[in-house]
């Protein structure tokens, strides 16, 4: 989303350099009057256009890259990976940078869609690069939320810890106090991984209040997806405790953002959340029903990370109900999908879980 409100305001004047090719200038203008859609249905054939002249070549990378940055918002995630993968390849040298700058911003896009739909390996080759100080700070403060991310997964705590001691400066130097508080978001979700569970909540609560307000302007989807996520993460957590007075309240916390997002993986997490409090409080029809949910959402967005932990929350509530059965390959393939996605921590604790069901 970073990107795509980027590209709206990229020129101060609205209009791409008039070197551009026309066709090119028009398409852009389409970007940036918010007509979607059509500017996406237009790309592949501006794109094949641009590309059979010599002397239009160059501009392909910005119309793949803008068309990736769009997908992006519409959670479109594995075509939009694609695009810029293959906008980001092509545009070195060209004179698209005129539009997109280096790339730093789509490549931001492309990490967190590569962790979203758990490629793990290349959201950390790619977002290396993005820290480095000739970077906006936008971008390093990204890149540094997603390395600690990074690190959470892996269990490395308190790598992510000083990550995010580096996000918080960061996010200090944009004079946004809307950025400073998705870093305190990020916190309390490491420390509920960590067990921290009363810190987590209380953090939690000063971050997902604000987060939550509306009027956020065209951040307004970016704090309601955190505001979202970090609501469910912290909540699945204190379900596993058994504080599940915090962990109800959170969860209606996260469909409320979710829902005012407008945005399926808000939502996909409100529902993990939603089943692990169900099934800490026994309901345990209504917390399979709730990972169905989660499951199916996040097979549509291709979120295999997310898909995994469904898989987990609909064996756990398996073995609750008794039926172990059926949830010793439920919670196998949870596993296995776990590490594929890069993680460990919570292949380990299905592992755990497993290996403590009677034979």
């Amino acid at each position: 989303m970073q990107a795509l409100d980027r590209l709206r305001r990229w020129r101060t004047d609205g209009t791409p350099p008039s070197v551009a090719p026309p066709e090119l200038r028009r398409w852009w203008r389409t970007l940036q009057q918010g007509r979607l859609p059509e500017a996406v249905d237009a790309a592949p054939a501006l794109a094949g256009r641009l590309a059979a002249e010599e002397a239009t070549r160059g501009w392909v990378p910005a119309v793949v890259l803008a068309t990736g940055a769009v997908l992006a918002g519409q959670e479109r995630n594995l075509e939009a990976r694609q695009h810029l993968r293959e906008g980001l390849a092509m545009l070195p040298g060209t004179p698209s940078t005129d539009l997109v700058g280096d790339g730093s911003w789509h490549a931001l896009v492309l990490v967190e869609l590569c962790l979203l739909t758990g490629e793990p390996a290349e959201a950390a080759a790619r977002v290396d690069p993005l820290t480095l100080p000739d970077r906006p700070v936008e971008v390093r403060l990204g890149a540094a939320r997603a390395q600690a991310r990074l690190r959470q997964a892996t269990g490395d705590f308190e790598g992510a810890h000083w990550l995010l001691h580096t996000a918080t400066d960061l996010a200090a130097a944009t004079r946004s106090h809307l950025l400073e508080t998705v870093v305190e978001a990020d916190r309390a979700v490491l420390l509920a991984r960590q067990g921290r569970t009363h810190e987590a909540v209380r953090v939690a609560d000063g971050a997902v209040e604000p987060l939550s307000r509306p009027g956020q302007g065209p951040h307004a989807v970016l704090a309601l997806g955190q505001a979202a996520a970090t609501a469910a993460s912290v909540a699945r957590v204190c379900a596993a405790t058994g504080d599940t007075l915090s962990a109800a309240r959170l969860v209606g916390d996260a469909h409320r953002a979710a829902d005012r997002s407008g945005r399926r993986l808000p939502r996909a997490g409100a529902l993990l959340a939603e089943a692990a409090t169900h099934r800490a409080l026994g309901d345990l029809a209504a917390a399979d029903a709730a990972a169905e949910a989660a499951s199916r959402l996040a097979a549509e967005l291709a979120a295999a990370p997310v898909e995994a932990l469904a898989r987990y929350e609909a064996g756990c509530a398996a073995v609750a109900a008794g039926r172990l059965a059926s949830a010793r390959p439920v919670l196998a393939r949870a596993a296995t999908e776990l590490r594929r996605t890069g993680q460990p921590v919570d292949a380990a604790e299905v592992e755990r879980l497993l290996a403590q069901l009677p034979i």
